[in-house]
């Protein structure tokens, strides 16, 4: 049985394909390294404003939803001064319990509360 001769020629091209990979592996690397550096920058310059700008929307109504909820549980504890007196903060603003916006089913009647 005889072993098949690889002449010069075809080891040459064959070394070569080996050293092709490296380099196409390497200029996959640091195309991804550039874009990360350039994702980075433009990050750093803007600020993430532009993920603000989308979640937004999400967080007031996040936010609407946790005061509610704790208004709520200040109506069943039966609390008058902080249901009818004690500002909460909901989206930068000052507002009271018994606000229309909150939607709160609460029997507190605030006329009858001195706030002091």
């Amino acid at each position: 049985m005889t072993l098949p001769l690889i002449t010069e020629e075809a080891f040459v091209l064959k070394m070569n394909s080996k050293g092709f990979d490296i380099a196409i592996t390497t200029v996959i690397l640091i195309i991804i390294g550039v874009a990360v550096l350039i994702g980075l920058i433009f990050f750093v310059k803007n600020g993430f404003g532009f993920f603000k700008e989308g979640t937004d929307p999400i967080l007031r109504t996040q936010s609407l939803e946790a005061t509610r909820q704790a208004c709520e549980l200040v109506c069943r504890s039966g609390n008058e001064i902080a249901f009818c007196c004690d500002n909460i903060e909901l989206n930068k603003n000052a507002i009271l319990c018994n606000n229309a916006t909150l939607n709160v089913g609460c029997e507190i009647d605030c006329t009858k509360v001195s706030c002091n």
